[in-house]
């Protein structure tokens, strides 16, 4: 196990996902430094749209946040207003539901993975934020405030400081099962009796849909 003298950080957020970088962009605006450690290569070069293809739909809780840390005009660049729904009668027949009452009240529907790669993008353009991908971590030390992280091109896992821990790494997080080592903690996981499935139903000749 090798040692690494980086300063620590004030907070370690674990995850480049869409909630990572947020995070990391709002302490960043309080005057914090930051490390996000992502297990995934760096994804802000590609333009794949691998994972879920579905859009996002932004409404006024993920609108406001974007806001907030200075990103919502770049992301209504590419969004789609979204005025309603469509539903299908079982005889056939269509009727359509609008999502508000006013000509405003929109949803806005986003790439998943376009919407990440810009909130890494802006992240990576503050000083106080550093970006680390290809960290797997094997184990947290939250008493010492440190992590264990395979890397590539070391032989061995390499410890770093992390700080204060913020866990935004998904199912199957670190940070949790960390925390689940410690005294007073409560945890309970379900999982949906559902799979996920995607359906392509292109238009016909006329670009229209039956």
């Amino acid at each position: 196990m090798s040692q690494d003298t980086s300063p620590t950080p004030d907070f370690s957020v674990f995850g480049g996902g869409l909630a990572g970088p947020l995070m990391a962009l709002y302490l960043e605006q309080a005057g914090k430094t930051v490390n996000i450690f992502e297990l995934r290569k760096d994804p802000r070069p590609s333009k794949d749209e691998g994972g879920r293809s579905i859009n996002l739909a932004l409404s006024h809780r993920g609108i406001h946040a974007l806001k907030e840390v200075g990103v919502l005009d770049k992301v209504l660049e590419t969004a789609i207003p979204m005025r309603g729904r469509m539903m299908h009668g079982v005889d056939g027949s269509l009727t359509f539901q609008p999502y508000g009452t006013e000509p405003d009240h929109v949803l806005y529907s986003v790439s998943r993975s376009g919407l990440n790669r810009l909130l890494l993008q802006e992240a990576g353009k503050r000083d106080n934020i550093n970006l680390l991908f290809e960290r797997k971590c094997l184990w947290l030390d939250l008493a010492e405030r440190q992590g264990h992280f395979e890397i590539p091109g070391e032989a061995e896992p390499v410890t770093l400081p992390v700080g204060s821990v913020i866990g935004a790494d998904g199912a199957f997080s670190k940070v949790r099962a960390a925390i689940r080592r410690r005294e007073r903690f409560n945890y309970q996981q379900d999982y949906l009796t559902y799979g996920y499935k995607e359906l392509t139903m292109p238009p016909d000749a006329d670009g229209g849909f039956k």
